[in-house]
């Protein structure tokens, strides 16, 4: 009976330590398989844009039918902070589903190269990606690349600072500006603040 229950405890034992490594290896899978749902409908706009531009019959002043990816519900990008080794797939949406498996567009805020602030909403401790969990090392200056229908947006850091989860202020902005704001929980592992990281395109 002792052999058994040892047998069960280190199965146990094993599973528990392998679960997060799986389930990585998991987001890691459903990411790249958005992602790749996303540049596929990306090729088929330019496709679609193609042939518009080569039908001579077409009024000129008529807009080529594609897919307008500002409303694809799943990926719509892609975030790249090279200072804290961060690839994440950017989904429309900052709800429970977009944050599993990547970082969210928060609904309502600009899109990425447009004016106006562009906020971005990612976990620092979910248990199966590392998300934004190394936000806090970013400073005044460091690069955040964002990619956006098929084309790529630098924004520089300008500042870092916390606030309480009910102050939103941090979504307004103006069509005057042109900035990123991504959004996290602080202190790591708690739910008691956000960090806030403000960077500005570069021009």
């Amino acid at each position: 009976m002792r052999k058994i229950v040892s047998i069960i405890l280190i199965v146990v034992g094993i599973c528990i330590c392998i679960t997060p490594f799986v389930g990585r290896l998991y987001v890691k899978y459903e990411q790249d398989k958005m992602y790749a749902k996303y540049l596929e409908q990306l090729e088929k706009q330019n496709e679609q844009m193609d042939s518009a531009f080569n039908d001579q019959t077409q009024d000129a002043k008529e807009e080529p039918k594609g897919f307008d990816l500002s409303k694809v519900k799943g990926v719509i990008g892609l975030v790249e902070i090279p200072k804290i080794d961060c690839v994440q797939v950017l989904i429309e949406g900052s709800d429970g589903y977009s944050l599993l498996y990547g970082v969210g567009h928060v609904i309502g805020t600009a899109f990425p190269g447009e004016a106006g602030n562009v906020a971005i909403a990612g976990h620092r401790n979910g248990t199966f990606g590392t998300y934004f969990s190394r936000i806090d090392e970013l400073q005044k200056g460091d690069e955040i690349n964002c990619e956006y229908k098929g084309q790529s947006y630098v924004y520089k850091v300008t500042e870092t600072f916390i606030v309480e989860p009910t102050d939103v202020s941090v979504l307004e902005g103006n069509r005057n500006q042109h900035i990123l704001t991504l959004i996290s929980c602080h202190p790591r592992g708690k739910m008691t603040h956000r960090i806030i990281v403000r960077a500005k395109l570069e021009q």
